[in-house]
């Protein structure tokens, strides 16, 4: 058997590579765990190769940080008094909607071009009808959020759930304002790709354990246009009311986020701090200038409200992670990954020219 082996080893060899390749061109092995991960992997060290670029100057973080939810712990009872906003911050958690009217209202007499509510309203509350007649006021330009979940129902298994602000917050007339805010990650659960664009039969399709026969009618009404991708990502819409222009990378061949950096590229600016007079009035706010012509994302920072996710360049809060594929959108930038030919063509290349060199170079003595 040793003889064996090693008269024919470089045929082995052979034979193995050409066996690794035929199933890396498999389902049966592309779709496991461990192929995506070590795929995910060599993406990412890609993305990190390239470094980090400065944030996009048209682009402000105003954040819900941890500070936010105990300004007890931050200001005098007196600075708290003087502002009827931060007494509504004073609040426990989930605050009246009166202060993210209040939020909108300062940033658009600052001269904010859009404003982005990196959150979803759902249920009624305390201050929804002051918020309303803020966001139809600015329709124009500002947008809040919807999304997509998955939700087990005892009748129908997995289903696809859209949550919507909710009715009193959509007056007539600010229909405009909703957009997605779903960030889902890759197989890994690494957040690469973004959801330009979708529908509430496409997210149905994804359900692991979806009939057949549904999964088939729903494609056909999706290949015959009857089910068109009528929800759009808050990323695109932030960028056509910003500068009028309606930017969606193409869906293929994949495309990746071109992310400017690292957790910290843009560095949030704490929400309570914009009712001090004092700290309103000088740097990092600058009486509001900081903010003019701006895209501003308004979200939540904080730990607490869990909205953190995995990206190639570490954990990094969701709205910065909107802010970095919202600057992408803004200079059309977007990573392309390769056709599947091409794919196949650069492995098999790569295995050839391998199995070249095993079969012609001679053993060491």
């Amino acid at each position: 058997m040793v003889k064996f082996l090693s008269q024919y080893s470089r045929w082995i060899i052979v034979v193995f590579g050409l066996l690794i390749f035929g199933l890396s061109q498999t389902d049966w092995l592309t779709s496991l765990a461990l192929w995506h991960t070590a795929e995910g992997k060599l993406i990412d060290n890609r993305y990190l190769l390239r470094g980090n670029r400065p944030p996009d100057p048209d682009i402000k973080l105003v954040g819900l940080e941890n500070s936010s939810l105990k300004i007890d712990d931050e200001f005098a009872t007196n600075e708290i008094a003087a502002s009827p906003t931060l007494q509504l911050m004073e609040h426990p958690w989930p605050w009246d909607r009166g202060v993210y009217a209040a939020v909108l209202d300062k940033l658009m007499d600052a001269g904010a071009k859009v404003v982005v509510f990196d959150l979803v309203f759902p249920s009624e509350t305390d201050g929804d009808n002051d918020f309303a007649q803020v966001l139809l006021k600015y329709k124009d330009h500002v947008i809040i959020g919807e999304d997509f979940a998955d939700e087990q129902d005892p009748d129908n298994g997995n289903m696809i759930k859209l949550t919507t602000p909710n009715d009193r917050l959509l007056l007539p007339g600010a229909e405009s304002i909703v957009g997605l805010v779903n960030i889902s990650g890759d197989a890994d659960e690494i957040i690469r790709h973004a959801k330009y664009h979708t529908s509430v039969y496409r997210e149905t399709l994804r359900l692991p354990d979806l009939d057949t026969n549904v999964a088939s009618l729903l494609k056909k009404m999706i290949g015959d246009g009857e089910a068109p991708d009528d929800l759009i990502h808050v990323s695109v819409m932030a960028v056509k009311k910003f500068n009028g222009k309606n930017v969606i990378p193409p869906d293929e061949p994949v495309n990746y986020i071109d992310f400017q950096g690292k957790p910290g590229t843009y560095q949030p600016l704490a929400v309570e701090k914009m009712f001090l007079d004092h700290m309103w009035t000088n740097p990092p706010f600058n009486g509001g200038l900081t903010f003019s012509n701006k895209i501003v994302i308004v979200g939540p920072m904080a730990e607490i409200l869990h909205d953190i996710h995995p990206t190639p360049f570490g954990e990094m809060p969701g709205p910065e992670i909107q802010a970095q594929i919202m600057s992408a959108l803004l200079h059309g930038s977007w990573l392309s990954g390769t056709s599947q030919v091409a794919d196949v063509s650069l492995a098999l290349l790569m295995l050839l020219l391998a199995l070249g060199i095993c079969l012609r170079v001679e053993s060491a003595p």
